[in-house]
């Protein structure tokens, strides 16, 4: 949606990793201190997972470790430092 209109939104970055990288979005830096929120998962421990949430987590963990690699979760602290608004 906000390649074909003049819209802004708020997300958190990594939602816009592909776009940031492709470079048809870029980051508008705002004076909002935000805390560091944790993540993970949450599973039953009184039952296995079927395959597809296996294959889920293990695609998910390959994904964060791609991103840990290449410092892609960086890339938009970087554009704050870089650009600004036009």
């Amino acid at each position: 949606m906000l390649h074909a209109t003049d819209l802004i939104s708020v997300m958190p970055r990594l939602m816009m990793v592909g776009d940031l990288l492709r470079g048809t979005l870029k980051v508008v830096p705002l004076p909002i201190p935000a805390p560091d929120r944790p993540a993970g998962l949450i599973l039953p421990r009184d039952r296995a997972l079927p395959p597809a949430g296996r294959a889920f987590i293990e695609c998910l963990r390959a994904y964060v470790s791609e991103i840990a690699e290449r410092g892609i979760a960086d890339i938009a602290a970087r554009d704050l430092h870089t650009e600004g608004p036009e």
